[in-house]
């Protein structure tokens, strides 16, 4: 279908429901619209499945400008047979953007200075037609409810016309379906039963130094924890830029120092309160994230950014120090290891000169500008693991040794050892297996959490009960996060339990912990402590602009 537009680059938006009539996981791509600038470049507009072949193929993508470089894409195909809403925002300037929704998720944006003053002349629907590299792809299917507009919207109008034009059916299917279909529909054949309630680990993390402010402010956190059923908090007390307890082993961060020095120690005081109150302490160190210049020796030039040098000695045994200052003074329960990875490929001379010793092969003819072949990256691969295993393996042994209940947790992302891991040295799925660390919390903020990507890592694991899902608590809605829905977080946590069968789950984050998410929490936990759930484990001890009116 051809259309006359008259739509400024400036800014716009267009919306519409689609419904693909193509097969699922099509290796062709889709066009679901595209649009030709009135400018001399002859650049282009486009909505699509696929684009730039074959690379491109199974994304979707929004080329608000090929020539002005503005585009953006997510690693999502559209359900076929099914409405979704889509919807494309855009603006030029500094900075100008590009954004992609599908119903009322953003799915991808990106931010780019770029020139308006064009204007979108012809719009094709269902045909690249109008693109200046057209391929001759279509796409198949119905589209309904077409709205261009003028300006750009916010998400939250985004989310307006969706929650309004939606069936309840739909809403049903698409938001809560894989939860409850775990959750009620009992687990798969020949899986261990689940945890009762009582037994169950709910953690959450706190990421905000508020926590350590007074002797007030930890009471109120743990109120709301036991009035919401978690039983592990875990505050952080290393950002990188100084300790949150009166350590020994660094310096505190300055906001704190002088209430250090009168002799305020939040952490003494949080793991009695805690305990008088059954919930587990956990601290929570960023080991490698660096925040300030207070150790300029391990972060010499080529070190990543904000990191340390995790292949300098002096580095790792700091890292040791600091940790077991905290496990040989305070009766915590865990420790918690984030940013426990060498944050990128460490480019300095003494890196160099490392990787020459440890390898025989020169650094940066292997690194080849982040893109090493096969062999190179196994070299690479190795190099980092060692360096970040190190530290886990050492900490472990001397923590484990002073304290043998003691729970070692790492945030991270467990994968199936025949995927790629990321060049930065960390490993989780080797580290459990070890028992180097008792927890893994693979990290996985999105609405929907990747259920088979997480059973695919645990089923590699000596021990399937260290792997826990790491769940967002929080939606970032234009540009500011937002609580989820008190229903969305008791469903997901019931989920973890029943659905999964895992051991426990942990929040983040403490900082957006709304009260209607509490008192789902314990109303959940209420209803579940009085059904009869079955036999235990055996093991239990471990916009509106866009609605129409």
């Amino acid at each position: 279908m051809h259309l006359e537009s008259n739509l400024a680059m400036d800014g716009g938006t267009i919306s519409f429901w689609i419904r693909p009539a193509w097969e699922t996981n099509s290796t062709v791509s889709h066009t679901l619209m595209s649009g030709r600038w009135r400018d001399p470049r002859q650049s282009y507009f486009s909505i699509s499945e696929g684009w730039w072949e074959p690379g491109g193929s199974g994304r979707l993508y929004f080329v608000a400008s090929n020539e002005d470089l503005v585009h953006c894409s997510s690693e999502m195909r559209l359900p076929t047979q099914t409405w979704s809403l889509v919807t494309v925002t855009w603006a030029s300037g500094r900075p100008g953007f590009c954004k992609l929704y599908v119903d009322d998720e953003l799915r991808a944006a990106a931010e780019r200075p770029w020139a308006g003053g064009k204007v979108l002349e012809t719009i094709e629907l269902g045909s690249d037609a109008a693109a200046t590299n057209s391929r001759g792809r279509t796409a198949r299917g119905d589209i309904a409810g077409l709205k261009i507009l003028a300006y750009p919207v916010t998400q939250r109008d985004v989310m307006a016309r969706y929650t309004a034009e939606e069936t309840p059916a739909a809403l049903y299917d698409k938001k809560w379906a894989w939860l409850d279909s775990g959750i009620g529909g009992g687990l798969a054949a020949g899986a261990p039963s689940a945890l009762p309630a009582a037994a169950f680990k709910r953690a959450i993390f706190d990421e905000d130094m508020a926590w350590a402010v007074s002797p007030g402010a930890i009471d109120e956190r743990l109120r709301r924890l036991a009035d919401a059923g978690f039983n592990i908090y875990v505050p952080c007390v290393w950002h990188g830029r100084g300790t949150l307890f009166p350590s020994r082993a660094a310096p505190p961060d300055r906001r704190f120092e002088s209430r250090f020095a009168a002799g305020w120690d939040p952490l003494s005081y949080l793991v009695k309160q805690a305990h008088a109150r059954k919930i587990a302490v956990y601290p929570w160190l960023t080991v490698v994230r660096r925040e300030d210049d207070a150790h300029p020796e391990w972060a010499d030039p080529g070190t990543p950014p904000v990191a340390y040098d995790v292949h300098q000695a002096g580095f790792r045994e700091f890292a040791e120090r600091l940790m077991l200052d905290i496990v040989t003074r305070y009766e915590v329960d865990g420790i918690n290891l984030d940013y426990i990875r060498a944050m990128g490929v460490c480019v300095s001379p003494s890196c160099q000169r490392s990787y020459r010793s440890e390898t025989g092969s020169e650094l940066l003819a292997d690194f080849s500008g982040g893109a090493p072949n096969a062999q190179a990256r196994r070299r690479i691969q190795g190099w980092q693991d060692a360096a970040v295993g190190t530290i886990v393996r050492d900490f472990s042994a001397r923590a484990h040794a002073l304290k043998p209940r003691l729970v070692i947790s790492i945030d991270g992302y467990a994968v199936r050892s025949n995927e790629e891991r990321p060049l930065e040295g960390r490993d989780e799925v080797s580290w459990a297996n070890h028992d180097w660390i008792d927890v893994i919390f693979q990290m996985d903020y999105r609405p929907e959490p990747d259920t088979g990507a997480y059973r695919a890592a645990r089923a590699e694991l000596a021990d399937a009960s260290k792997l826990w899902h790491l769940v967002g608590n929080y939606d970032v809605i234009d540009g500011s996060p937002a609580p989820r829905s008190g229903e969305w977080l008791s469903k997901v946590v019931d989920f973890e339990r029943i659905g999964e069968a895992s051991h426990g789950v942990g929040v983040y984050l403490y900082g957006l912990l709304s009260d209607a998410q509490i008192e789902a929490l314990r109303a959940m936990t209420a209803a579940r402590s009085t059904a009869n759930e079955g036999r235990p484990r055996q093991d239990a001890d471990q916009s509106d602009r866009l609605v129409d009116r």
